[in-house]
C-alpha cells in the first residue's frame, strides 16, 4: 500500500501555530477558570464543563471521561476528520504547504477525498454561471429572484446555481476539466445508465452547494423546477468528503458568527431567507428528520437551540422527532420551538412583511416555547378538554411525555400544571410519571422521518432534438437555415427551415409542399405546438450564421404513445396504390404513398425532391424519415400489411393502430 508521508517536524510546526484555544472557541462554548479555559466536553454527553484547555501546552484533558490530546485530537473528534483530514485542515489555517516524508497516512484514500473535492468546486462554479450568465439560465434567475425574493448577493453569498434540463452538460464540463468519469460518479455528480453512459445526476434544478466547516464544497442539494419531477429535492448521497447524517446545512456560516443560540430550520430556503435578515445562527438538517449526530454537532456548537420547521403535520411530526433526539443526544441543551402562526415556515413569512419581517420573526423567537411545553400542546390537538373522556387521553399522553423529561423541577412543575387541566392531583400525575419513565418504550427516539428525496436513475434519455443545422447563404430569402431533426431514437424530420423575419424573431417552418388547388403550401408534418415550441426555441438557441453545426439536446425522450395508420386508395396514378398517413401525440405525417415496384410494396415518405450526394448521386431527400433501421424496417412491413387487407377487403379508406 502507497502512504503519503508528513514529516514530524512539520506536524509540529503546524500544532505550533494554530492555538487550540482558537479552534475549540469555533466548536463549542467556553468559560475562563484562571489560566485555563474550559467546556462541555464535545466526546462524552455532561452538563457540567470538564473538559480543561491547556493555552501553555496547547493540549486538553477532560476529567469526566479521561480523554485528552493536542490540537488534531480535538478537532479530530469535532469536526469527524480522520488524522490526514485534520492535520491538512490545521495546515490550512497555519498557512503551511505539506509537503511528503515520514507519516503513515493513507495516499490513495486522500487523494480521492481531494480530487472529489476539486471536483464538487468545479461543479458548483458550473452551476453557478450556469444560473447568472447563461442563457438557459433565465428560468433558475426568474425562480430565485422573482418567485423566491432573493438578491444577486445572496446568490453570490450562498453560491446558488443551476443544473440545465441536458444530460451531459456537467460531465462534458467536467472531463475537460481533467476530472475522471469515476470521479465523477463517486461524487455523486453523475451515474451511469444501463447502455454505459455516464450522465449528469442533477437536471433542471435549482442548486444548493452544502460546505464543510473550512469552506470546501462537500455536497449540494437540487430542488426541481419541473412540478412533474418525481422528488423535488435530490441531494448527494454518501461520498468519501460527505455524509448527510453528519452535516448541516449553513453550519459554515452560523458557526462563524459565535452564537450561543442557533435556529433548527427545515429547508435550504429557510436558512437562506433567515440567515439574509440578520439571524446568522440558522442551520437545517438536510431533510425533516434530525439525527443523532447533526444533534451532537449542535450539542457542541451553543447552549439554546430554537426549532422553526413548517407549520404542516409533517413539519409537526418531525418537531417531535427532533426534540426527543435532542433530548437523548444533548440532555443540557435548552431547545424551544417557536411558532410562526399566520406562516407556514421563515422564508414565507418573511415575504408576508416586507417591512418588518426581521423584527417579527425576533419577537417569535423570543416568544418561542420550551420542547416541553410544545409536546404537550401538541397532546391537546383534536381534543375537547370539557369531556373527560378526552381529559383522560390527554391525561396518558401527557404522561409520557412528562417521562422523557429529566429535571425533577421541570418534572414537578409541568405535573401541576397538568393535573390542574385534568382536575386530579399532582401525586397521582407523578406516580404515573415515575411508571412510565421505567417502561423501556418511552425511552425510544421514534423512526427517521423519511424525506422526499427520491432519485431513480432514468435510462439514458434518447438525443431529443439531436440536429445537424445548415445556413443558408442566400441574403434575400427569408429563410437562414436547414435542420435535420431526431425528435427521439425512431423518428426524425428533414428540411426543418429556419425563418428569421425582419424583427430578428425565430420560426421553423416544416416541409411543405405547393397544393396546385389552393395555391398555397401544406405541410408535411405538423408537430403538437409544445413540441413545436420546444423545437423552434432549441433551434435558434444553437444557430450560427457562420458554420454548419451538430447540435445534441437533452431530457426524456418523448413518448408518442400510439401511432394511428390512415391508408386512402390512389385512383389511376400508376405505380402508386395508396396515400398513407401516420398521426399519435407528437406529430402528424401526411402524404406517404404505397408504392408498387419490383420486389412488391412498399412504403415511401414525402419527398423534398432531389440532392447530389458525395459521390455526385442524385438522392432523395425526404420531408420525414425514420432514424433507426429496425423502425423503419417494422413501420413499413406494418404499412404494407394493412394495406394488402384493406385491398382484400376493398376498401377506399382503412383505419388501424400501429403499436
Amino acid at each position: 500500500m502507497n502512504f503519503l508521508a508528513i514529516s514530524r517536524d512539520q506536524v509540529d510546526e503546524i500544532k505550533s501555530r494554530v492555538s487550540i484555544i482558537d479552534v475549540a472557541a469555533e466548536r463549542v462554548n467556553l468559560s475562563r477558570h484562571g489560566s485555563t479555559m474550559s467546556c462541555c466536553c464535545p466526546f462524552h454527553q455532561e452538563k457540567t464543563p470538564s473538559c480543561v484547555l491547556y493555552e501553555k501546552t496547547n493540549s486538553f484533558y477532560c476529567f469526566g471521561c479521561g480523554t485528552s490530546g493536542d490540537v488534531i485530537s480535538f478537532i479530530r473528534g469535532t469536526d469527524n476528520l480522520s488524522y490526514v483530514e485534520a492535520v491538512q485542515q490545521l495546515a490550512q489555517r497555519a498557512g503551511i504547504t505539506i509537503d511528503a516524508k515520514g507519516a503513515q497516512l493513507n495516499q490513495r484514500e486522500q487523494e480521492l477525498r481531494d480530487r472529489i473535492r476539486a471536483c464538487n468546486r468545479e461543479a458548483a462554479r458550473y452551476f453557478f454561471r450556469s444560473l447568472t450568465q447563461d442563457d438557459e439560465g433565465s428560468v433558475g434567475r426568474t425562480y430565485l429572484l422573482n418567485e423566491r425574493g432573493l438578491s444577486m448577493a445572496a446568490v453570490r453569498h450562498f453560491g446558488l446555481g443551476y443544473a440545465k434540463p441536458e444530460s451531459f452538460g456537467l460531465v462534458n464540463y467536467l472531463r475537460d476539466k481533467g476530472f475522471t468519469d469515476d470521479e465523477m460518479i463517486t461524487a455523486n455528480l453523475a451515474y451511469q445508465s444501463k447502455t454505459g453512459h455516464v450522465m449528469d445526476r442533477f437536471r433542471d434544478r435549482i442548486m444548493y452547494p452544502i460546505f464543510d466547516t473550512v469552506g470546501n464544497v462537500i455536497a449540494f442539494g437540487g430542488r426541481a423546477l419541473n412540478k412533474e419531477d418525481k422528488a423535488k429535492y435530490i441531494n448527494t448521497n454518501t461520498t468519501p468528503v460527505f455524509r448527510k447524517s453528519n452535516n448541516l446545512y449553513g453550519y459554515n456560516f452560523a458557526r462563524k458568527a459565535h452564537s450561543d443560540h442557533l435556529i433548527l430550520a427545515e429547508g435550504y430556503m429557510d436558512v437562506i431567507a433567515l440567515q439574509t435578515a440578520g439571524f446568522a445562527g440558522a442551520v437545517a438538517s438536510l431533510g425533516t428528520s434530525l439525527t443523532e449526530e447533526q444533534a451532537k454537532l449542535i450539542g457542541r456548537s451553543c447552549k439554546e437551540l430554537t426549532i422553526c420547521y413548517d407549520s404542516d403535520s409533517a413539519g409537526i411530526r418531525a418537531t417531535q422527532r427532533a426534540i426527543q433526539v435532542l433530548r437523548s443526544a444533548c440532555p443540557e441543551l435548552r431547545v424551544s420551538v417557536a411558532s410562526l402562526g399566520e406562516g407556514k415556515d421563515p422564508d414565507e413569512f418573511i415575504k408576508m412583511h416586507p417591512k418588518d419581517g426581521a423584527e417579527r420573526l425576533a419577537e417569535a423567537f423570543k416568544a418561542a416555547i420550551s420542547d416541553t411545553e410544545y409536546r404537550l400542546q401538541m397532546c391537546k390537538n383534536g381534543l375537547d378538554m370539557n369531556v373527560n373522556k378526552d381529559r383522560l387521553t390527554y391525561a396518558v399522553e401527557a404522561v409520557r411525555v412528562l417521562a422523557t423529561v429529566e429535571n425533577p423541577v421541570e418534572q414537578d412543575l409541568f405535573a401541576a400544571q397538568i393535573a390542574a387541566e385534568v382536575g386530579v392531583g399532582r401525586e397521582s400525575i407523578l406516580a404515573q410519571v415515575q411508571a412510565a419513565a421505567a417502561d423501556p418504550a418511552n425511552k425510544t427516539v421514534p423512526e427517521e422521518i423519511k424525506d422526499e428525496e427520491i432519485f431513480e436513475p432514468e435510462e439514458e434519455p434518447t438525443q431529443r432534438y439531436h440536429a445537424f443545422i445548415r445556413p443558408v447563404s442566400d441574403a434575400e430569402s427569408e429563410v437562414v437555415a436547414f435542420a435535420d431533426v431526431i425528435i427521439n431514437e425512431d423518428y426524425r424530420i428533414n428540411g426543418v427551415r429556419l425563418v428569421l423575419d425582419e424583427h430578428n424573431r425565430f420560426s421553423v417552418l416544416m416541409p411543405a409542399y405547393l397544393a396546385k388547388d389552393r395555391r398555397e403550401w401544406v405541410p408535411y408534418v405538423e408537430l403538437k405546438p409544445e413540441i413545436e415550441r420546444e423545437m423552434t426555441a432549441f433551434l435558434a438557441r444553437n444557430f450560427d450564421f457562420n458554420s454548419e453545426v451538430e447540435v445534441i439536446g437533452g431530457g426524456t425522450a418523448i413518448d408518442i404513445g400510439e401511432t394511428k395508420l390512415t391508408l386512402r386508395k390512389a385512383a389511376n396514378r400508376n405505380t402508386v396504390k395508396a396515400y398513407a398517413e401516420l398521426q399519435n401525440d407528437v406529430f402528424a405525417l401526411k402524404y406517404g404513398k404505397i408504392m408498387e415496384g419490383k420486389r412488391g410494396y412498399f412504403y415511401s415518405p414525402p419527398s423534398m425532391g432531389t440532392y447530389t450526394d458525395q459521390n455526385g448521386n442524385k438522392q432523395y431527400q425526404y420531408a420525414y424519415g425514420f432514424a433507426s433501421a429496425p423502425e423503419r424496417t417494422r413501420i413499413s412491413g406494418e404499412i404494407k400489411k394493412q394495406y394488402e387487407l384493406m385491398c382484400r377487403k376493398n376498401k377506399q379508406v382503412y383505419e388501424t393502430k400501429i403499436k
